[in-house]
């Protein structure tokens, strides 16, 4: 059994981001009606710079995170490796589970793909809203001429 697209689960994208939570239903907020181009017409611009600024502040979120993991993945990894097992030194693959096995290291680490993947979400809400202006501006164009 097959769900058609506009009633699965992956059309509302929510995001929650400084405290805020965003949705994003990409077949209401991309519909296009023609009764309310002018409308329409004026608001795309500001929907889009939204979705863009905040895909944009998510993929420094991402970035920032990704940037913690790294610094916390050395340290970890450093503190394994000062250990001594029965007077030896621990091999790499030891420190590297070492570091991996540490819940604040996990906890960075799905909090980077939880900011790509809201990232990724929201490239694809842009990329409607781009297509959406395209058609905007056609149907736009295709009303004026048929008043001339």
């Amino acid at each position: 059994m097959t769900t058609p697209a506009n009633k699965s689960n992956l059309r509302v994208i929510r995001i929650n981001y400084g405290g805020e939570k965003f949705k994003f239903d990409i077949f209401k907020d991309l519909d296009i009606s023609v009764f309310k181009i002018q409308e329409e017409l004026q608001s795309q611009a500001s929907n889009y710079s939204f979705a863009l600024l905040l895909q944009k502040k998510l993929l420094t979120k991402f970035h920032e995170l990704k940037e913690e993991r790294k610094a916390l993945a050395a340290k970890l990894y450093l503190k394994a490796k000062e250990e001594t097992i029965n007077g030896r030194i621990p091999s790499d693959d030891y420190c590297n589970a070492k570091k991996e096995s540490s819940s604040r290291y996990r906890l960075i680490t799905k909090a980077c793909i939880v900011a790509r993947d809201h990232a990724d979400s929201l490239f694809a809400v842009i990329k409607g809203y781009e297509q959406r202006q395209s058609l905007l501006q056609t149907i736009s164009a295709n009303s004026r001429k048929e008043k001339d």
